[in-house]
């Protein structure tokens, strides 16, 4: 979600886009593919708000 707040993104398709531009980037942080729209959408149904509640 940091990510979609620094690229000004509206949507999980410009998240998921976005990431995906960047995909030898997230391999650093051990992701070997690129998120899915349908996965970030299923992580905020199933995270709790508060998580983000101090950092924004």
């Amino acid at each position: 979600m940091m990510f979609c707040q620094l690229a000004y993104d509206q949507n999980l398709l410009e998240i998921s886009g976005g990431l995906a531009a960047l995909e030898g980037k997230l391999r650093h942080l051990g992701l070997q593919v690129c998120p899915k729209c349908t996965t970030l959408s299923y992580a905020n149904a199933h995270r709790p708000w508060q998580l983000y509640e101090t950092p924004f």
